[in-house]
């Protein structure tokens, strides 16, 4: 019985710690983290103002993969009253592919022009029934790509 509780006890700590470490992909950036970070990732962003989208990056192991920012460049008169740059990033957007990523354009982008890429805002209910608005990136394939085994896939920010 003791050996039950310590498993079932190993298991719910690391299943908690697990759902912490996956909230760990949203990083906040401030001041020069945040304009090298946009001088990286979005070297033609019209600065300053706002500067939003998905970005490539290499995680830990170097495999490319994609991620999400929004951040705002003050002007030179808003750095003189003391504001500073910032940047909300999320390096693990939700990734749809198939049936879903399908479900989701046509659900979200219901005018969008298939096959071919489809991207932008979109408005959604969050779990406490609020509406906000999230971004998308996905690519519809054409026939002849789904007979080479090209699947639809969405990358999702909420």
């Amino acid at each position: 019985m003791k050996k039950l509780m310590s498993v079932s006890l190993f298991v719910f700590v690391c299943v908690n710690l697990f759902s912490v470490a996956a909230h760990a992909a949203n990083v906040e950036l401030k001041d020069a983290a945040a304009e090298s970070f946009i001088t990286r990732h979005f070297p033609d962003a019209d600065v300053p103002g706002p500067v939003e989208g998905f970005f490539n990056y290499k995680n830990k192991r170097g495999v490319e993969k994609e991620g999400y920012a929004k951040c705002f460049y003050p002007a030179m008169g808003g750095r003189s009253d003391g504001a500073v740059t910032t940047c909300s990033v999320n390096y693990l957007p939700v990734v749809l592919t198939d049936a879903a990523a399908e479900s989701f354009i046509t659900r979200h982008f219901p005018d969008a022009e298939i096959p071919g890429p489809v991207a932008g805002a979109f408005t959604y209910v969050n779990k406490r029934g609020m509406k906000k608005i999230g971004n998308a990136k996905c690519f519809y394939p054409a026939m002849g790509g789904r007979s080479n085994g090209d699947v639809t896939t969405c990358s999702v920010v909420y």
